[in-house]
C-alpha cells in the first residue's frame, strides 16, 4: 500500500457515524434518559420478565439495533439534519409521561416514553431520514406492553366459535357467555384460554416476516392480516377441539393443565403454518450490505451532534423536575381511610359475600355492613406508591371475582351528606 493509499484510507475512517457521528451522543443521550424514567424501564421490565404474553419484549431493543445497523446504506450518502418539531414532540411526550406518573397509569407511562426515545432519534438525524428507517423505528411500538386489554374479547369471540363448531357435530349444547356445557362435563372460557399468547406473538412475527420478506405494500398488509386473523381462528378450533377430546374420552383427558400443554404444541404449529404460508408467497428481497467505512460522507463527522443532544435534555428537565414535584405532593396528600365515616351502622359481619379484585393495593378495608334491615357490602381500596403492576386503572382489576359471581345489573347510589 502507497502513503497516499494510506493517508486516504485513515482519512476516510474518521467519517465513521457509528464511531464519531450520532451514536455516542444518543448513548450518552439514553444513560440520561434511563436515569430520569427508570421506574419506567424498570416496569417495561419487570412485565418482560414475569409475563409469558410479552416475554418477546426482552428481543425487541437487539432487535431494533440490529436493523438500524443493517438499514444504514440508506442513509449514508445523505446529510442529517436537527429536526427541532421532534424535540417538541418528545416535549409533549414527556408531559404525557408526566400525567401517567401523576395518576399511575403505567400504560401511558410505557407509551409516552417510547415517544420520547423515537423523537430523540428523529430529532439527531431528521425525519426524512427516518422515513428511511422507518422498519426498525417501527419496531418501538412493541416495546409497550399493550393487547391484555382485548383478553374479554377475545375470550368470547373463542367461546363463540367453538360454540359454532360444536352444533356442527349435533353434540348437545347449553352456552351461556364464556361457559358451555355438554353431557359430558360443563367447560369455561378462561383468561388463559383466550389466546392472547398466540395473538401478540403471531403478530409481532407476521409483523417482522410482513416487513423483511414482501415488498409489496399490499402484501404486507394481506399477510399482516392473515396474522392477525389466525391465531383467533386457530384458538377457536383449539377448545373445540379440547371440548371433543373430553366428550369422547368422558372427561379423562385434555382436561385441567392437560389443555394447557396441549395449547402450547398447538400454538408452534399454528406458528409454522404462519410462517410456511409467508414463506409460500415471500418476494425476493434484494440484499444490502453495510458500507465501508470509507464510503460515509463528510457530513456525517462535521454534524455539530452535541445540539441536538442539548436540545433533547429540554424533555429529560421538564420530566424530572415534574416527577420531583408530583412526588412531593403525594407524600404530603397520602391517602388515609377508615370506617369511622360510616354512621348509623347497626352491627357488622366478620365475612363479607363480595369484594372487587384489586391487585398491589397500598391498602384496603372491606366490611359487611348491616342498617335498617339492609345488607352492604363496602370495599375500599388505594394506591399510594409508584411500584410495578401497582395501578388502579388496569386490565386485571375487577369489580367482582368472575370465579364465584357473574353481574346481573348495576346501578349507581349518590350519598350526600
Amino acid at each position: 500500500m502507497s502513503l497516499g493509499n494510506q493517508v486516504q484510507l485513515n482519512s476516510n475512517q474518521k467519517h465513521n457515524p457509528l464511531t464519531f457521528g450520532p451514536v455516542p451522543w444518543l448513548v450518552l443521550w439514553l444513560v440520561l434518559c434511563v436515569a430520569v424514567f427508570q421506574d419506567v424501564v424498570a416496569s417495561l421490565i419487570h412485565v418482560w420478565m414475569s409475563s409469558n404474553t410479552f416475554t418477546h419484549g426482552l428481543f425487541i431493543f437487539p432487535l431494533i439495533i440490529y436493523f438500524l445497523w443493517k438499514s444504514t446504506h440508506k442513509i449514508y450518502q445523505q446529510t442529517p439534519q436537527t429536526s427541532y418539531l421532534a424535540v417538541l414532540l418528545a416535549i409533549v411526550c414527556s408531559m404525557l409521561e408526566l400525567i401517567g406518573y401523576a395518576s399511575n397509569i403505567n400504560l401511558i407511562q410505557h407509551v409516552a416514553w417510547v415517544g420520547i426515545l423515537l423523537s430523540a432519534i428523529v430529532a439527531f438525524v431528521g425525519f426524512r431520514m427516518a422515513l428511511k428507517l422507518w422498519f426498525p423505528l417501527s419496531l418501538f411500538a412493541f416495546v409497550p406492553p399493550m393487547g391484555e386489554e382485548l383478553i374479554p374479547y377475545l375470550q368470547m369471540i373463542t367461546a363463540n366459535l367453538s360454540v359454532f363448531l360444536l352444533k356442527l357435530t349435533g353434540i348437545p349444547i347449553h352456552h351461556n357467555s364464556l361457559y358451555i356445557s355438554i353431557p359430558a362435563g360443563d367447560f369455561v372460557v378462561a383468561e388463559a384460554c383466550s389466546g392472547i399468547r398466540f395473538f401478540v406473538v403471531c403478530v409481532f412475527v407476521g409483523y417482522m416476516f410482513a416487513c423483511i420478506n414482501f415488498l409489496n405494500n399490499y402484501k404486507r398488509a394481506a399477510f399482516l392480516l392473515f396474522a392477525l386473523v389466525l391465531p383467533i381462528v386457530a384458538n377457536g378450533i383449539r377448545v373445540f377441539g379440547i371440548i371433543i377430546v373430553g366428550h369422547l374420552s368422558d372427561m379423562k383427558y385434555a382436561v385441567g393443565a392437560d389443555h394447557l400443554v396441549y395449547g402450547w404444541v398447538f400454538f408452534v404449529i399454528v406458528l409454522l403454518i404462519l410462517l410456511l404460508v409467508g414463506h409460500k408467497f415471500s418476494e425476493p428481497v434484494p440484499r444490502f450490505d453495510v458500507p465501508s467505512l470509507g464510503e460515509y460522507v463528510p457530513q456525517w463527522q462535521q454534524t455539530k451532534w452535541w445540539r441536538p443532544f442539548l436540545l433533547m435534555l429540554l424533555p429529560l428537565v421538564i420530566a424530572g423536575w415534574g416527577r420531583y414535584v408530583v412526588a412531593e405532593g403525594n407524600i404530603e396528600n397520602q391517602i388515609q381511610v377508615s370506617m369511622d365515616q360510616w354512621s348509623g351502622v347497626a352491627s357488622e359481619r366478620k365475612q363479607m359475600g363480595w369484594s372487587p379484585q384489586l391487585s398491589n393495593t397500598s391498602g384496603e378495608i372491606s366490611k359487611s355492613l348491616f342498617d335498617e334491615g339492609v345488607l352492604y357490602d363496602v370495599y375500599v381500596g388505594w394506591y399510594n406508591d409508584n411500584q410495578p403492576e401497582a395501578e388502579l386503572i388496569m386490565w386485571s382489576n375487577r369489580l367482582y371475582d368472575k370465579d364465584r359471581w357473574a353481574l346481573d345489573s348495576s346501578f349507581t347510589l349518590v350519598f350526600s351528606e
